[in-house]
């Protein structure tokens, strides 16, 4: 069972409504609509009855909403306490969120500078999506999110709760494997030949920004979707095979660029900046924490 289908039902049964339900998970309605359908396979009985005015669940619906809400919690609070409960109780570890790519490409040189400056750091880091890693922070489940920031993917939470502070930019770039020096696979595509493309899944913050970059150009770009996964190293891993083009933060293929392994995939400059940002909870951390948001303060 994909817990995201637990969620996306929860959202219908909330909003009565598959336009209202799919923004809300940061879809399009015809793939919510779809991932309604799959749960439905998976549970062998109709849960949303969509020809009543308003939509409302049906019977069987009603029951599996409250075992659904119940069982999520549960398995959220358990993962939590595997997660945070070794740390939660020992107040010199920092504990980290941060998506995927910036726990390997930001995170490691980022806390020996800090250390540069505080002293030895002990710290706990979970890498994750980006709605999840937000719930750890809005949870107090995390003492710091690191994460892209932009003005197309909001990032799920009440950021009045929160503060934040820039750590640097970060370039969104469209790649593809090379061949003297050329790429396999370029933007745009044309309609008759349309380009291989490897997408993120719907409702990452990567995949809303490239959304963005792709939405800038005057006529939308031509393209078949290939491949299709939430993590950046899984696309840049299929990008590498020469499988299409993919979206990726340039600290996450530089190498790959210097080395001709991978090329840049549009004809013109289609690259767009993202922000890397810290955030942290209003309300006080432990004195390990606060030294350390006090260094950042401090610049």
């Amino acid at each position: 069972m994909d817990l995201t289908l637990l969620e996306d039902f929860l959202a219908i049964a909330a909003t009565k409504n598959f336009s209202r339900a799919a923004a809300q998970r940061h879809v399009t309605q015809p793939a919510f609509s779809r991932r309604i359908r799959r749960l439905e396979e998976w549970a062998g009985a109709v849960l949303v009855e969509r020809a009543a005015n308003p939509m409302r669940l049906t019977a069987a619906g009603l029951k599996f909403r409250d075992v659904a809400a119940t069982s999520l919690a549960a398995i959220r609070e358990l993962r939590d306490e595997f997660r945070h409960g070794q740390c939660s109780d020992d107040p010199t570890v920092i504990s980290f969120a941060a998506l995927h790519t910036l726990a390997t490409t930001l995170f490691p040189a980022w806390i020996k500078a800090r250390e540069a400056r505080v002293g030895p750091i002990r710290s706990s880091l979970v890498a994750d999506n980006w709605s999840e890693c937000g719930a750890l922070l809005a949870g107090g489940n995390c003492d710091f999110l690191l994460t892209y920031t932009h003005p197309e993917a909001r990032l799920g939470f009440d950021e009045s709760r929160f503060w934040s502070r820039h750590l640097g930019c970060e370039r969104l770039i469209p790649v593809s494997a090379g061949c003297g020096g050329r790429p396999i696979h370029e933007l745009p595509g044309k309609l008759d030949a349309p380009t291989a493309y490897l997408r993120y899944a719907p409702g990452s913050l990567l995949g809303r920004v490239a959304q963005s970059a792709m939405d800038r150009v005057e006529s939308a770009p031509a393209v078949d979707v290939r491949y299709e996964n939430s993590m950046a190293e899984a696309l840049r891993a299929m990008a590498l095979q020469g499988a299409g083009v993919a979206w990726l933060p340039l600290a996450s293929v530089s190498e790959d660029l210097d080395a001709g392994t991978l090329v840049g995939a549009s004809v013109e400059d289609w690259s767009l900046e993202m922000d890397i940002r810290i955030y942290r909870r209003r309300t006080g951390l432990s004195r390990s924490a606060e030294r350390l948001w006090q260094s950042l303060e401090a610049e």
